[in-house]
């Protein structure tokens, strides 16, 4: 099931997180869905600032790691 409207932007390849940064994303971690059947979610937004590794770092200091994306959605990319 998706949560988020948009198009859903790829972040398993390293190619694909490093082509982020920059963006500002709007993203579900797996905790930010709620599971008992009520149908909640709770999307964050952010600036990616930068790419290492296995993550993805904000503007404001937060570290998204890959394994704790559910979905990502680009809201803003980085050419405007």
């Amino acid at each position: 099931m998706r949560y988020l409207e948009g198009e859903q932007a790829p972040f398993k390849m390293k190619a694909d997180r490093d082509k982020l940064v920059g963006c500002r994303i709007k993203y579900l971690r797996h905790r930010d869905i709620d599971r008992t059947g009520r149908g909640y979610f709770f999307p964050q937004v952010g600036h990616i600032a930068k790419s290492s590794g296995l993550n993805l770092f904000f503007d404001n200091g937060d570290t998204l790691y890959r394994s704790e994306i559910a979905e990502l959605v680009v809201i803003e990319s980085k050419e405007g």
